[in-house]
Formats: C-alpha cells, sequence, structure tokens
C-alpha cells in the first residue's frame, strides 16, 4: 500500500466514492497500523521530551566516550531517539585498561530511560584478556539493570564463551531478553524493530 498515492486521492475528499471502495478495504489495516504506529513513535517522544526537561537542571555527561590504550580500543554511545545502549570493545584488555574503559561507560548511561535496549560488540575482544574483564562487565551490567533493562544483544566472540554469561545471568531474574547477533547493524535493527515485529 502507498501511502502517498493515498494521499493524493483522498486528501481534499470528505468520503471516498463508491468506486473506490476496494482501495478502501484494502487501506483500512494499513491506516489502522499506520496509526498505531505514529501513536507510539509521539508517545515515545512525549516520554523523552519529558525526560530531557527533567535533565534541564543537571549538568548531563556525553552522550559518547571512546578510547584507545595498550592496543584495546572501546566506544560507548547513547542513542536517545530509540533508548539504545551501544558498546563496542575490542583487544587485549587487562585489569587497567578494563577498569578505565567500563569506567567511561558508565559514565554515558545517564542518558537512558528505564527498558533501555543494549547493544555489546564483543567479538573483537582478545581470549588472553584478563579474567577482570568479566569483573568490570558485570559492574557495568549492574549499573544498567538499576535502570532498567529490556532487552540485550550481543556478538560473541566463540573463543569466550564467559562473556555471554555476564548478559545472559540476570535476564531470567530481572525479565529481560537475551540474543546473539552476527552484526552490528543487524543487532541495532533489531533493537529498534524487534517490538513492532513481534505485534506485527
Amino acid at each position: 500500500m502507498d501511502l502517498e498515492d493515498l494521499k493524493t486521492r483522498f486528501k481534499s475528499k470528505m468520503r471516498a466514492d463508491l468506486k473506490d471502495i476496494d482501495i478502501v478495504l484494502k487501506a483500512t489495516p494499513f491506516l489502522c497500523r499506520e496509526v498505531c504506529r505514529m501513536e507510539e513513535e509521539l508517545a515515545n517522544a512525549e516520554k523523552r521530551i519529558q525526560f530531557l526537561s527533567e535533565q534541564l537542571s543537571k549538568r548531563m555527561p556525553p552522550l559518547q566516550k571512546e578510547g584507545e590504550r595498550k592496543g584495546c580500543k572501546w566506544k560507548s554511545e547513547v542513542d536517545g531517539k530509540h533508548n539504545l545502549f551501544l558498546v563496542h570493545m575490542s583487544g587485549e584488555f587487562d585489569y587497567r585498561t578494563a577498569k578505565i574503559a567500563t569506567n567511561q561507560m558508565l559514565e554515558t548511561i545517564p542518558h537512558l530511560q528505564p527498558e533501555c535496549g543494549i547493544l555489546f560488540d564483543v567479538c573483537g575482544i582478545s581470549p588472553g584478556s584478563d579474567k577482570k574483564l568479566i569483573f568490570h562487565l558485570r559492574k557495568t551490567m549492574h549499573h544498567l539493570r538499576q535502570i532498567g533493562v529490556k532487552r540485550i544483544i550481543y556478538i560473541p566472540n566463540p573463543e569466550m564463551s564467559a562473556l555471554g554469561y555476564v548478559f545472559e545471568e540476570y535476564s531470567e531474574k530481572d525479565g529481560f531478553k537475551v540474543h546473539k547477533s552476527s552484526s552490528v547493524s543487524e543487532a541495532r535493527d533489531a533493537l529498534i524493530n524487534m517490538d513492532r515485529f513481534l505485534k506485527a
């Protein structure tokens, strides 16, 4: 169904003609879905406006943090429009670099609202990383759980299966969903659109 075509046909009419009955019958379910989608977007936008209004009196941290040290790279960013927290980590982390990276990640999370979606891209983390990395990722997850997680998608490293447990261990208790993905773009699209797909 082409929304632009419907607008061209009917925007200046008060009611459809009898000859348009087939188009009207096909268009009604489509338009209902569009209205529901727009209502959901409006409700989310209103929640976001309220959240941002409450933050105006506060000095807010940056939406994005990234760093590099000793061959390790990390980046965390908040997509405020979709209420997503996106994390990318790669390299061989020792205790110090793991601590610095996760502390910087935590600086951005005040921008998140309850029922946020999270993407952890950890496929580039080296298996030689210090075991304390697990501790620091758990610390990050603890803070995110305090906000309220709705869904996590992570891109795993097959050689470091213990990293997946960090994201999955509280899912049943806290009621959030955890999924694996093979790419960042696929995971991000899934986080943005998953509820819509489930309703369809």
